[in-house]
């Protein structure tokens, strides 16, 4: 928790879990008005974080980082991870789909209300992010690089959070919309 990258990472990771409590306070309508705040949050965010780790980053950790990037190029790897994503969202679109009417029927069998369903669900949904976290750490923790494992597991929730916040969100916005 000493380097300042790190620490930049988790005041945003808390900024985006907030905002949806502010907006759900505040009953702030979504609606196609708050796609370009949303899409200026994002950028903002990506912005931040990638300086953030220019700036704050010694150079032990820069050359983790320069190995991160190096990894991230391998353009095979993006092709595959880029037809794979788009079947997972098809299947995950289904899947969310059947989900979604299999909640509505239990809040309507045992009178429980959506908002409770809703924040248990938010809770399940975000295991996989809690276990990438704590298996990137495991892993990391073997060998010498520790902080590759921080940096990597605070940049997927981070990710992860802006990502579902801002992109997905206003994706849907757009949907309900049309």
């Amino acid at each position: 928790m000493k380097n300042k990258a790190i620490k930049t990472d988790i005041i945003l990771v808390i900024i985006t879990i907030i905002i949806p409590i502010i907006l759900l306070n505040l009953n702030i309508e979504l609606n196609m008005s708050i796609i370009p705040l949303f899409i200026i949050l994002y950028l903002l965010f990506v912005f931040l974080n990638n300086n953030a780790h220019k700036l704050y980053l010694n150079k032990n950790e820069k050359d983790i980082q320069d190995q991160m990037e190096i990894k991230n190029k391998n353009l095979n790897k993006v092709l595959i991870c880029t037809v794979l994503l788009i079947v997972t969202g098809v299947v995950l679109y289904i899947i969310s789909e059947l989900l979604g009417n299999t909640l509505e029927t239990l809040c309507y069998l045992f009178n429980i209300p959506e908002l409770i369903i809703g924040i248990l669900l938010g809770l399940i949904t975000s295991i996989p992010e809690l276990i990438t976290f704590f298996e990137s750490q495991k892993y990391y923790k073997k060998g010498q690089d520790d902080m590759f494992g921080v940096i990597e597991a605070t940049n997927n929730l981070l990710t992860s959070n802006t990502l579902n916040l801002f992109i997905i969100q206003a994706i849907g916005i757009i949907i309900v919309h049309i």
